[in-house]
């Protein structure tokens, strides 16, 4: 009876054990390359001001804490848990840029060859801004009567 309590132990501890080390695996990041996404075209008739409220209003809705720099540019920064990831925003009437700022935890790693990599997340939640900007954009045309650049007309301001 002794050994079978021992036994008992030693499979719990055993499987204590794994599942601790499963946890810390599953904590543990997986990184990729920062997306450096090209400009994102603006395609619809809208002011300096109309973009850049747009762009605040993406952010806010997605919860990034925008704010404009002296620069002119937009700096955004999400708070999740114990993650802060900072981007700036760049624009002119015809497109808009998202670029890497800085983070916190979020395992970023400079590599000399310039593929910077960072928590697989960051990217995903990049990208989740852009669709929520460009909808801020659509809505901000839409407020004004809904004018589409022109193929023809190019990026004419």
């Amino acid at each position: 009876m002794e050994s079978t309590g021992l036994i008992r132990t030693s499979g719990k501890r055993a499987s204590l054990g794994l599942i601790a080390l499963l946890a810390l695996a599953g904590c543990a990041s997986h990184r990729e390359p920062i997306r450096e996404l090209p400009p994102i075209p603006i395609t619809y008739e809208l002011s300096s001001f109309q973009i850049e409220k747009a762009i605040m209003d993406g952010c806010k809705r997605r919860n990034w804490i925008p704010s404009k720099k002296p620069d002119g540019s937009i700096e955004a920064a999400l708070f999740l848990r114990n993650h802060v990831a900072v981007v700036k925003i760049t624009y002119a009437r015809d497109s808009y840029t998202i670029r890497y700022a800085r983070s916190e935890n979020l395992d970023y790693v400079h590599r000399a060859s310039g593929s910077d990599e960072i928590h697989s997340k960051y990217n995903e939640w990049v990208m989740n801004l852009v669709r929520y900007i460009d909808s801020s954009l659509e809505r901000a045309s839409r407020e004004r009567g809904g004018d589409r650049r022109s193929p023809a007309r190019g990026d004419a301001a």
